[in-house]
């Protein structure tokens, strides 16, 4: 049963990264040919004064301009624009979605090296915490007042439930509707902590309903495989996603649909104050040709630019 579990896990990562390498007869990683993966999911503090992400070393890659070199690195980093500091948070070789507390006094992850438990972190002291009742999964979130989580738990099927509980680990409970468990992944809250959305990738869609498993509501049905991602807006509730390998919004039911980029992006997500959307793009350096970074606009998408490296 563990090695199903562990299955399902490294199962869902390739899917949420969209890796895209491809396995050689000699069993070699080939690369895609337009970018590499290595920087996932960024996300920003609350007082948009620091950058968390995730760096990801490609199994053969090896190019003497990447900011950084040392493939035992691979991990949580945090970056301060400002200062340009780049320092090294926490040792975990699998992406994983990180998450600020409303506070930015902490840091919300799940250890997939460890089960997918759910772990806290005190950005000061890097002390680390383990919410005691969760019994691990992926991609877990915060709402917006900051008393509650929502993740995901795989069953032995590989069918992503959806978790409900206490940032504390209390009134842990599963997402059902008329005594049906919810399947869905990326969940997501909504201003106001009493809706959630996610995505499906049985039918590809992206759907939002209450903790009370009422008022189930399809937002936007992709028809394709090629969507991912999802981060609300916490001031206005707006949603945005990669569709087509662009960024797109649309509002908190389903409408005024706007494509904010016409190149690559995914790991979208929103800044506290609902202004700015950080994601990650191929670079515009030619020094890091082929490489992803990490990028920066507005909620309308005007004024994007390359914020690291």
């Amino acid at each position: 049963m563990q090695s199903q579990k562990i299955k399902y896990y490294l199962g869902f990562i390739c899917l949420i990264i969209h890796i895209g390498c491809n396995f050689s007869t000699n069993s070699e990683i080939q690369a895609p040919s337009f970018i590499y993966t290595e920087f996932s999911h960024p996300v920003l503090s609350p007082n948009g004064e620091e950058i968390l992400f995730h760096w990801f070393k490609p199994s053969g890659f090896n190019d003497e301009n990447h900011p950084i070199t040392d493939e035992d690195s691979c991990g949580i980093w945090s970056y301060k624009p400002a200062t340009q500091e780049l320092n090294f948070i926490y040792a975990i070789l699998l992406p994983t979605r990180m998450i600020f507390t409303p506070d930015g006094d902490s840091v919300i992850f799940n250890d997939l090296y460890n089960q997918g438990k759910i772990v806290i972190m005190d950005r000061l002291s890097q002390s680390k915490r383990v919410i005691p009742g969760n019994t691990g999964g992926a991609s877990t979130t915060i709402s917006n007042d900051g008393s509650y989580i929502a993740y995901n738990q795989y069953t032995e099927a590989g069918k992503p439930l959806i978790i409900i509980a206490k940032v504390d680990g209390r009134e842990y409970k599963t997402l059902s509707r008329n005594g049906t468990n919810v399947n869905g992944m990326y969940p997501n809250w909504f201003p106001g902590n009493h809706r959630i959305a996610f995505m499906s990738n049985l039918d590809y869609s992206i759907s939002a309903i209450d903790t009370s498993g009422e008022n189930l509501s399809v937002l936007f049905a992709s028809g394709t495989a090629n969507f991912f991602g999802l981060s609300i807006s916490p001031a206005d509730g707006r949603i945005v996603f990669t569709y087509l390998d662009c960024i797109y919004t649309f509002n908190s039911i389903g409408e005024n649909m706007t494509k904010l980029s016409s190149s690559f992006g995914r790991f979208a997500n929103w800044s506290f104050d609902g202004k700015r959307i950080i994601y990650t793009s191929p670079s515009e350096q030619p020094i890091y040709h082929n490489q992803n970074a990490i990028w920066i606009m507005n909620d309308d998408g005007a004024e994007a630019f390359q914020i690291y490296p």
